[in-house]
């Protein structure tokens, strides 16, 4: 969804003036009409004075038979006057400031004007197709902005009333849910656990995807167009500390037909987050591809969903289950790639990690990134369980993330499965021996 034109305060300019005034619902003693038919509503009084470059957008309490009161408000921005023409224009978007989702017909009327001279050249405006990519304003989102314009013959200060109307309901299947953080690390949402935020992308059963962010409530949405299997990835941002992903990550969901043949929405596609904290001595969170003894990515981000998946049988010593990235046509591959939070640049770091092959062409790969950097490549193509080692000198710029990567082969032809199996994943902090003292 965008976030725009976040104009709170008064600057009285020439050309460009920004005023928001919230109120209590209730506290004014008239109502702005409501579009019919619309499910959600509120209602504003504005004012603007073209003389001091200032308006006004008030939210006041405004009920209509069949609609019910939702908290909007209405920022503005960039406030201008045409004096050849005698038109005013402001451009104005919605907040959500409710703790619903508000989804289309989004309708903005303007009416009552005094003096009854102005009038608006767009009385009604659609914000339906600003709500964002997934045609919804989650609570604490900012939709997209249109430009109000007014005829004001010789230029009056002038007053009107504005009302906004919503669906209350989606128009059309989605799946939703909500990212939140997991204090306890439980994978539930318990009482008082509060959201969390990041980045989802969405891969539908026809291959396409779709990706969006958490508004500030944790929420998210896709619409959905078809039955079949769905899978959703959750990356937390880069610059966050290292965080364990409590939940299925990525998640699969199978959406089917309702009665009607419409795919059925899901809403409960929720992710948890909660502080990682690493083994005593390794940086990476989950080496072992498993929680509580269950098969898990917790801790890694998933480049490639289609290509990566976790399986039963780990390496020796390292628990009962692996990482499996197959290998796909060149230059693809499975990656999977996990943070390495506060290594800093000249850093020594050893890694190790338990590689296993499937396929004559199969193989593995681990290495570290930065935003500038690739350190050389440790790997094994051996059918059998190998630990293979690696001993980097950290390259990290100011404002880089550094990450360990593990990856799969990319091969020319691939004729039998092909994949490579990790496990016993460790990056530590190297001891460096001390340099002999000056002759």
């Amino acid at each position: 969804m965008s976030r725009s034109l976040r104009s709170l305060i008064l600057v009285p300019l020439a050309a460009v003036a920004f005023l928001f005034l919230l109120s209590p619902l209730g506290c004014s003693d008239s109502t702005a009409p409501r579009p019919p038919g619309s499910g959600l509503g509120a209602g504003f009084n504005g004012a603007i004075d073209p003389h001091g470059s200032s308006f006004v957008l008030k939210r006041v309490e405004a009920t209509e038979p069949g609609q019910a009161p939702v908290a909007v408000d209405l920022i503005g921005g960039n406030l201008a006057i045409d004096a050849t023409n005698e038109v005013i224009s402001l451009d104005v978007a919605i907040h959500n400031v409710s703790g619903r989702t508000l989804y289309p017909p989004a309708i903005v009327a303007l009416s009552n004007f005094d003096p009854p001279a102005v009038t608006a050249l767009e009385p009604t405006l659609d914000y339906s197709a600003l709500l964002g990519d997934d045609h919804a304003l989650t609570p604490g989102e900012t939709s997209g902005a249109l430009t109000w314009r007014f005829h004001a013959p010789g230029l009056p200060s002038f007053a009107f009333a504005a009302a906004a109307s919503f669906g209350g309901l989606p128009p059309g299947p989605i799946i939703a849910g909500t990212v939140f953080n997991d204090a306890n690390g439980n994978g539930l949402r318990d009482p008082g656990e509060g959201p969390f935020f990041g980045t989802l992308t969405l891969v539908r059963p026809d291959g396409v995807t779709m990706t969006t962010s958490t508004a500030d409530s944790g929420a998210y949405q896709f619409p959905i167009t078809e039955a079949g299997l769905h899978t959703i990835t959750y990356t937390p941002p880069p610059t966050f500390a290292a965080v364990i992903v409590t939940t299925p990550n990525p998640l699969r969901i199978m959406i089917v037909l309702d009665e009607q043949g419409a795919p059925r929405s899901y809403l409960h596609a929720d992710f948890g987050v909660c502080n990682a904290v690493p083994p005593p001595g390794n940086l990476i969170t989950n080496g072992s591809f498993e929680v509580n003894g269950q098969p898990s990515l917790a801790g890694w981000v998933v480049q490639t969903p289609a290509l990566t998946s976790v399986v039963p049988g780990g390496a020796p010593g390292a628990g009962q289950w692996a990482l499996r990235l197959n290998a796909d046509w060149l230059p693809a591959a499975g990656v999977v790639r996990a943070p390495l939070p506060g290594v800093q640049d000249g850093e020594v770091l050893a890694l190790s990690a338990w590689i296993r092959a499937i396929g004559q062409q199969g193989g593995g790969f681990m290495f570290l990134e930065s935003g500038h950097w690739l350190s050389p490549a440790a790997g094994s193509r051996d059918p059998d369980w190998k630990q293979v080692a690696l001993t980097v000198t950290v390259s990290v710029a100011p404002g880089d993330s550094l990450w360990l990567v593990l990856s799969a082969p990319g091969v020319e032809v691939v004729s039998e499965p092909t994949a490579g199996l990790f496990d016993g994943v460790v990056a530590q902090r190297a001891a460096v021996p001390l340099s002999p003292p000056a002759p």
